[in-house]
């Protein structure tokens, strides 16, 4: 994952687990990149209702300018991910 710092995206995580415990046990377990937000309201909280969450895992690469870049992908494919989108567009 050091290969994404200084990159102009955060990682936005959505926990929908109800227990904190659950989800700081989560975290501790996998160390997942970025900000995780959390609201014991599970699937009704505020959070995932804005970025209209409803199945899990659930993380948003978002630019500088606060536009979502990507959502949902394969967090194994995350650093290539952020590599494609920060490649210069060839025009032909």
């Amino acid at each position: 994952m050091l290969r994404l710092s200084g990159k102009p995206f955060e990682i936005v995580s959505v926990s929908v687990d109800t227990e904190r415990e659950d989800l700081v046990n989560f975290l501790k377990s996998k160390k997942p990149p970025g900000l995780q937000t959390w609201d014991e309201k599970g699937e009704d909280n505020p959070v995932a209702e804005l970025y209209n969450v409803h199945h899990l895992p659930a993380w948003f690469l978002i630019d500088t300018a606060g536009n979502i870049r990507e959502r949902e992908t394969d967090p194994g494919r995350l650093a290539q991910t952020v590599e494609a989108l920060l490649e210069p567009k060839k025009t032909p």
